[in-house]
Order: structure tokens, then C-alpha cells, then sequence
């Protein structure tokens, strides 16, 4: 039976469209659904080519990953399926505390050209227009930078806490992990990010499991 599952998720669940590989294509239609869908457009973010040195983004990992564990004292279970939520107090901290400034991405995950974290746009589209549509959520948030890297703190929590859940006991340390990906420079067999929609009003405004209140 495994075989057979394996088979069917290496036929349906990867990647056919060449242009899911495409960051900023995605982006930009992206930029465009969120219009169409008459969500509020994102401001104080401008697309440009500020690149960060190894150096600098290992740092940058370093002192984001103690903030979580060290100095907030959170657990993997504290990020695993609450992408949104950790990914928007990630982006007041980066701007508070580095100028940097990001803006929350929706969309669609794959590893090793299949899909980790994925819902069609049809679907995400009514979770906004129902309030009675309440499916179990299969899409993804992380946040993209103005030069259109991805920072991911919760994919690795999520793939931990999904082995837990079918039974595999994981090193939680192996998980604590952040996803620091350069859109432009392609790895089609790493996780390849597929922005559908952009903005945290969103979410906000679907029928969600979780309801927190936010700062503006």
C-alpha cells in the first residue's frame, strides 16, 4: 500500500508547471489576486536588489532562532500550524529591531518537487467569500523580503510536529530550524515557495480554527 501511495503522491502531488519554479512571476500575480480579491494593498514595500552576505543571513538566523528559543522560551509546538501568526510577530521584530522590512505571503510549499503545503487559488478564494467554508487549512504563510528571499520559521516545525502526529519520533533539535531561501537562485529539488496571495488581511478575515488578536 505504501508503494502504491507513493506512486499516486509522485504522479499528482508534484511539480508539472515550470512556472511555480518562477518567484517573482508568482509574486507579482500574486500582487494581483490580492487586488482582485479587494484586499488592502501592501505599502511600505518596494521590490529591489539588496542582497544579504552568508555571513549576514547566518547571523541573522542565529539571533532570530535565540529570540524564539533563548529569550521567548517557545517550544516547536509553539510554531508548528501557526504559520501566520509567528510569521507576522517575526516581521514587526526584523523591522523593530533590523529595518528590514517583509510582507506576509500565502501560498504553496513543495520539497523535492512535491507538495508540502498546497490549495488551489479556487479554494483559497472561497474561504473568503464563504464564512461557512471551513475546510482544514492547507496552504502556507511565510514572509518575503523586498528582494524576494523567503524567511520560513515554521516549515520545519510543521514537517516535525506531521512525523510526530503519524507516529515517527524525530530529533525536535533537527526541526528548530529556519528556511532562509533565494528565490532567484533555483534548487528545484529544495523547497520551492509559490506566493498566491500577499498581505495579512487575509487570513484575517477567513474562517480560521485559531483566532488571535493582532496589533496593528
Amino acid at each position: 500500500m505504501s508503494n502504491l501511495k507513493q506512486k499516486y503522491n509522485s504522479i499528482v502531488k508534484r511539480i508539472w508547471n515550470p512556472k511555480v519554479y518562477d518567484y517573482s512571476y508568482n509574486f507579482n500575480k500574486a500582487l494581483k489576486n490580492t487586488e482582485k480579491l479587494g484586499l488592502a494593498p501592501i505599502s511600505d514595500f518596494e521590490i529591489n536588489s539588496i542582497e544579504f552576505s552568508l555571513e549576514k543571513k547566518q547571523e541573522l538566523i542565529n539571533i532570530i532562532l535565540h529570540q524564539i528559543y533563548t529569550v521567548e522560551k517557545m517550544n516547536i509546538e509553539d510554531l508548528a500550524l501557526k504559520c501566520f501568526f509567528i510569521s507576522i510577530q517575526l516581521q514587526k521584530f526584523l523591522k523593530d529591531n533590523f529595518k528590514i522590512n517583509s510582507v506576509l505571503t500565502t501560498g504553496n510549499v513543495y520539497v523535492n518537487k512535491l507538495q508540502i503545503h498546497y490549495e488551489e487559488y479556487s479554494v483559497l478564494k472561497e474561504r473568503l467569500k464563504s464564512k461557512q467554508f471551513n475546510d482544514p487549512v492547507k496552504f502556507h504563510s511565510w514572509l518575503t523580503l523586498e528582494n524576494l528571499d523567503v524567511i520560513d520559521i515554521t516549515l520545519a516545525p510543521n514537517m516535525w510536529i506531521d512525523s510526530m502526529i503519524s507516529g515517527t519520533e524525530l530529533r525536535r533539535e533537527d526541526y528548530e530550524k529556519i528556511a532562509w531561501v533565494q528565490t532567484k537562485e533555483v534548487n528545484k529539488n529544495g523547497a520551492v515557495y509559490e506566493p498566491k496571495i500577499v498581505g495579512k488581511e487575509y487570513i484575517e478575515r477567513i474562517n480560521t480554527p485559531i483566532r488571535v488578536l493582532m496589533n496593528n
